[in-house]
């Protein structure tokens, strides 16, 4: 009995898994029908029946030009399923890029350009992708078995548009691109200078910093100008307008009207400003400046027990040479044990290149006056403020001082500079002012005077406030007193080191203000002012000289000195 009973379960136990479902399909006729990606059978009808055992099964119905149809299915009864197969469209991609992606209903496909991409007619919309590019979304109408050409230009990210009118040529970072219109691609959150040049026109300059990559479109209107012509003797001179370098002489340039400050600069040079008033009815306009030399060698001679002064400052004792730029400035010579010498010279911007002073030798007679004059002794004549220079071995002698249509006379005093102020005020003085810097503002009584210095100066004696304002906004203010037919030198200090570079050859040993140097190349930082600067071969010194330092620096050749 008990192996009877094991027969039945095993009978039973097959014949329930031998049992079998049927699986009902409704499907366009040729559709092919897949199970667990097994082909099984081809729809000659749009219904069809298929057995299957009990379980989960894979359903797969394709027919040529459709979307498949899938389908995951429990089989533990007989069971129906419509396949609602949907017709495919054909697009064809034409693009500046070799490959992309396309994002459609959950799929993203990597495509070749030119390539066939065959999708649903229900799709109405697909996104196109690459990496660094915009991306694009494209709504599409598709029709059943249709074929569609969709062109496709990507844009990369932080590309920029510009355009102008008219057109003109692009600077950015001042390297020439192209001419305008021009599209380019610019870096997030980097700042970049956009130059448009044309002929006729004012240049235009902006800057940029993109904030996201969106694409952007910069349109600029460029307005016309003068046209300036330069000119300067010497030539290759640079030209700065308005605080902007424009470029070097001869050159027109391209302006616009109104007030425009124009400064003329050229290494050896002194710099020349004009400002000028430009009428917008204006087209053309032609200037010429004529600069000179930036330099200026005094020589001194019978300098034993001489004490020299530049600028109301103390320089040395003895000094034979001493170089200058080509700028205004005043020599005063004293001696210790000759209270009789004081001698004093003043050199502006029209004395000559090379000046040789005996101040044993020659006694000088300053003019002084509120206004430019020609100014005559005898038959040597100068501008005021200016220096006269008068040979005597005579310890006192009357001298007359021609001016206008005036005359003055004067005792002179061998070795004793004399000041004439031409003018019939008795209650007069003067003033020259130097400063540190030659960028310095300089006020009197609240009067703007000059920059860098003041060069006798005639004013009511008494009491002055003068004021220098320097480069750095800092401002300083002195009290200056002033008698009756005084002429006071003050040199006003305010720290201010420049550059010097000094080379030399030969193993010689450099003293700059008495401090050894051994070494060929000397890169230092020196006060405004005049240095003394001396070569030495062991304990013999082989040249000397007093050099006068700017704001600018100076480049020193040591090998030029013997």
């Amino acid at each position: 009995m008990k192996k009877n009973n094991i027969i039945l379960l095993i009978f039973l136990t097959f014949t329930i898994l031998s049992f079998s479902f049927q699986l009902t399909i409704n499907a366009p006729k040729g559709s092919l029908v897949y199970v667990d990606n097994q082909y099984t059978l081809t729809m000659k009808n749009n219904k069809e029946i298929i057995s299957l055992n009990k379980g989960t099964y894979n359903i797969l119905v394709s027919k040529y030009g459709y979307k498949d149809f899938k389908i995951s299915i429990l089989m533990d009864s007989d069971k129906e399923i419509t396949a609602e197969l949907i017709p495919l469209a054909s697009i064809i991609f034409h693009s500046n890029l070799n490959s992309f992606y396309v994002i459609f209903d959950n799929n993203k496909l990597l495509i070749q350009n030119g390539e066939i991409l065959k999708i649903p007619v229900n799709i109405n919309k697909i996104i196109l992708s690459s990496k660094n590019y915009k991306s694009q979304e494209i709504e599409l109408k598709l029709k059943p078995f249709e074929t569609k050409n969709i062109n496709v230009n990507f844009i990369p990210n932080g590309m920029v548009t510009i355009e102008s009118t008219p057109t003109a040529k692009l600077y950015i970072n001042n390297v020439f691109i192209g001419e305008t219109p021009y599209s380019t691609v610019l870096s997030l959150n980097k700042k970049y200078n956009l130059k448009l040049e044309k002929d006729g026109y004012l240049t235009l300059e902006k800057s940029i910093s993109l904030k996201n990559d969106e694409p952007i479109n910069l349109k600029y209107e460029l307005k016309k100008g003068i046209q300036l012509y330069i000119d300067s003797s010497p030539q290759n001179a640079l030209v700065t307008i308005n605080g902007k370098r424009m470029g070097y002489t001869p050159h027109t340039f391209t302006v616009p009207s109104g007030n425009l400050k124009i400064i003329l600069s050229k290494i050896g040079y002194i710099s020349k400003e004009l400002t000028i008033n430009l009428d917008k009815s204006l087209s053309k306009k032609q200037l010429f400046f004529e600069l000179y030399e930036n330099n200026r060698i005094i020589k001194f001679q019978n300098v034993n027990d001489l004490a020299f002064y530049l600028d109301g400052k103390y320089i040395g004792e003895n000094v034979e040479y001493l170089e200058l730029d080509g700028m205004p400035h005043i020599i005063e010579i004293t001696s210790e044990k000759d209270d009789n010498i004081f001698f004093r010279y003043i050199i502006n911007k029209d004395s000559p290149k090379e000046i040789i002073l005996n101040p044993k030798l020659s006694t000088s007679v300053e003019v002084l006056s509120q206004e430019k004059i020609l100014t005559y002794i005898g038959d040597k004549y100068a501008f005021t403020p200016s220096t006269i220079l008068i040979n005597t071995m005579q310890n006192t002698k009357n001298i007359d001082i021609y001016y206008l249509n005036s005359k003055k006379s004067t005792i002179l005093r061998k070795n004793r500079s004399q000041t004439v102020f031409l003018t019939n005020n008795e209650n007069v003085g003067a003033v020259s002012l130097f400063t540190s810097s030659s960028y310095a503002l300089i006020y009197i009584d609240g009067k703007y005077i000059n920059k860098g210095y003041v060069l006798g100066y005639v004013l009511d004696s008494g009491s002055h406030n003068v004021t220098f304002k320097f480069p750095d906004g800092k401002m300083y203010n002195i009290n200056v007193n002033i008698n009756n037919y005084e002429h006071r030198v003050i040199f006003f200090s305010k720290a201010n080191l420049v550059p010097v570079k000094i080379i030399k050859t030969k193993s010689f040993d450099v003293y700059v203000d008495d401090v050894k140097y051994s070494s060929s190349e000397l890169d230092l930082r020196l006060e405004y002012g005049v240095h003394k600067i001396a070569i030495y071969k062991g304990q013999k010194k082989i040249a000397e000289r007093f050099i006068y330092l700017t704001d600018e620096g100076k480049y020193i050749n040591l090998d030029n000195w013997y």
